[in-house]
C-alpha cells in the first residue's frame, strides 16, 4: 500500500510539472514579428558570486513564459523572435554566494541538546527583478537592457529600438523604462540542528 502511495504521488508530480511547464515558443515564419534582443549590464553584485539570469514575456492576458535562463554567463546578449504586439517582459537577476562564519551549533547527542562552536558555511541570495511594457511592431529590432542600480534591489530595464541607417552602424532609440521592479526575496532554510544517536 506504501508504494502504491510513492508511485501515485510520482506520477502526479510528474503531471503537474509537465502541465505546468510554460516555455515560451516563438513565432512562426508566418506570424508577424520582431527581434528582442536581452542585455543585463552594469552589475554590482558580489565578488566569486554565481550570477543566475532569467528572461520572461507574457502577451496580453496570458501567463509568464520563460524565454531562457544562464547561469554561466548573464553578460552575453541573447536574442530571439518575439511577437509583434502588446506584451510585458520580467528580466530578473540573483547573486549566489556563501559565506564562512563561527557559530554555535546545535546537536543532539545521546537524548540531550549540546551547542558546539565550529565554522559553518551558509548559502546566501540576493537579486532583483524588472518589468517592462512593449508593444513591438513587425519587422522591428528591440534591445532590453537590464541594469542593477545597487546593492539594495534596485534595477531597470530600458528598451531601445534599434535601427540600422548604414551597413555596419545602428542607432538605439529609447522608447520604453521600466514600469516595475522589485527586490527578489530569499528565506534561507531552517535548520533544526544536527541529531546524532
Amino acid at each position: 500500500m506504501l508504494r502504491f502511495r510513492w508511485l501515485t504521488a510520482g506520477l502526479l508530480l510528474t503531471l503537474v510539472s509537465c502541465a505546468g511547464s510554460l516555455d515560451y515558443v516563438p513565432p512562426g515564419d508566418a506570424q508577424p514579428r520582431a527581434l528582442g534582443k536581452f542585455r543585463f549590464s552594469h552589475l554590482r553584485g558580489v565578488p566569486s558570486a554565481e550570477i543566475n539570469s532569467s528572461v520572461w514575456i507574457r502577451e496580453t492576458n496570458g501567463r509568464w513564459k520563460l524565454v531562457y535562463e544562464s547561469k554561466d554567463d548573464p553578460l552575453r546578449i541573447q536574442a530571439v523572435a518575439i511577437p509583434a504586439s502588446a506584451m510585458e517582459v520580467r528580466m530578473e537577476l540573483e547573486y549566489v554566494w556563501w559565506v564562512r562564519r563561527f557559530e554555535s551549533r546545535t546537536r543532539y547527542v545521546n537524548g540531550m541538546w549540546q551547542s558546539q562552536p565550529g565554522w559553518v558555511d551558509r548559502e546566501r541570495r540576493a537579486g532583483c527583478r524588472s518589468e517592462i511594457r512593449l508593444n513591438a511592431k513587425e519587422g522591428q529590432s528591440y534591445l532590453m537592457d537590464y541594469t542593477t542600480l545597487g546593492p539594495e534591489g534596485k534595477c531597470q530595464i530600458i528598451a531601445y529600438r534599434q535601427t540600422f541607417p548604414e551597413k555596419g552602424q545602428f542607432t538605439l532609440e529609447q522608447v520604453q523604462h521600466s514600469h516595475f521592479q522589485e527586490p527578489t526575496l530569499y528565506y534561507p532554510p531552517m535548520e533544526w540542528g544536527v541529531f546524532e544517536f
